[in-house]
């Protein structure tokens, strides 16, 4: 009965790491992008400005600045993107 439950035991492990391993190598897939965006004149944080990463089949993926001008987009596909900011 040891041994049984041991062998069981340890598929259950080895099922878990398998597990570990493949969600990490997905996460390892995907790119983020950011950044501060700030007045050029005189270099304050803007705050409620829109930034988009746009791919090459033209999918959008957005984010907005916070009080210090900061933004954040996840999850992105590696790839080229062209960052269009409104505000």
């Amino acid at each position: 009965m040891t041994r049984m439950r041991g062998l069981a035991l340890g598929r259950i492990l080895l099922l878990l790491c398998a597990c570990c391993i493949t969600a990490t190598a997905v996460h390892a897939q995907t790119a983020t992008i950011r950044g501060f965006i700030t007045d050029a004149q005189d270099g304050q944080a803007l705050q409620g400005v829109n930034v988009a990463a746009i791919d090459v089949a033209g999918n959008l993926r957005g984010s907005v600045t916070n009080d210090d001008g900061f933004f954040i987009i996840v999850r992105l596909a590696p790839g080229r993107y062209v960052l269009r900011v409104s505000y």
